[in-house]
């Protein structure tokens, strides 16, 4: 007796399927374990200096030895609005109030 036509279509299938199985399994796997490559924003970062005093200055005025503009504008992460009073070298949250103001205090939006 030999092997039937359904058998061998069966057997057939099975295999393709198989190798179908096997290739997608190898896109996966290279998908989730090729990290993404970092590298190159790691050394920008460390090629940058750090931050350490950040001094006020009218716009009038020049930054003083060893201190340079900073060039980014806008609001950073993690800043948030708030009130400065240089008299009581205190900063609040949020807007100043007028009684506030009316001592000299300043908003600072970044």
């Amino acid at each position: 007796m030999g092997v039937s036509l359904n058998t061998r279509l069966l057997k057939a299938v099975n295999i393709i399927y198989c190798i179908i199985v096997l290739v997608l399994q190898g896109l996966g796997y290279s998908e989730i374990c090729s990290p993404p490559d970092h590298t190159d924003d790691i050394l920008d970062n460390w090629e940058t200096l750090n931050i350490y005093d950040i001094v006020s200055v009218s716009s009038e005025s020049s930054c003083p030895f060893g201190y340079e503009e900073i060039t980014t504008v806008g609001r950073w992460p993690g800043t948030y609005e708030g009130c400065y009073c240089s008299s009581s070298t205190s900063i609040t949250r949020g807007s100043c109030t007028t009684t506030q103001q009316q001592k000299g205090c300043k908003a600072g939006n970044n």
